[in-house]
């Protein structure tokens, strides 16, 4: 028995859509798609909409790589420089104590000036942590979908 060979039906011409988005030193994600010549306005949209929502959202999982490194390299400069502050204190008193002052231990200005120094670095590595965290949630919305819910939407 022989098939007959089975031809696809013609179809009318379509409207071809390239959407491009740069997300990541060089790196471009690029979606080609077409709708029907006769497609509204509104399904024109909603097909890009839902280009940008794909495209926002590996943009969100590329910088949430990003920042969750940028964020291990902070907490490892947190750790260091509340390590710094103790040893700091630490050392004076015992060189306070080899010293063998009289007294209670008092921080001299200078040493009182080191001693704010350290402390804000170690502020700064508090607030940069915080904001990098702030930024990972508000990324992990876009990844989850949730930032696209109903609800979600300010209008």
């Amino acid at each position: 028995m022989e098939q007959e060979a089975k031809t696809a039906p013609a179809t009318a011409a379509a409207i071809g859509i390239s959407f491009q988005v740069g997300v990541d030193d060089g790196r471009q994600l690029v979606f080609q798609t077409h709708v029907a010549q006769d497609a509204t306005r509104e399904d024109m949209d909603k097909l890009v909409d839902k280009l940008r929502q794909v495209a926002e959202r590996q943009e969100a999982i590329i910088q949430t790589e990003k920042l969750n490194d940028l964020l291990a390299k902070e907490e490892d400069g947190h750790r260091v420089a509340n390590a710094a502050i103790e040893n700091y204190e630490a050392d004076l008193q015992a060189n306070w104590a080899a010293a063998k002052k009289h007294g209670a231990f008092k921080l001299s200005t200078q040493e009182l000036a080191q001693k704010n120094n350290l402390k804000a670095n170690l502020t700064r590595f508090e607030v940069q942590t915080s904001r990098i965290r702030k930024n990972i949630e508000a990324y992990a919305k876009k990844i989850d979908g949730s930032a696209y819910a109903p609800e979600a939407k300010q209008e």
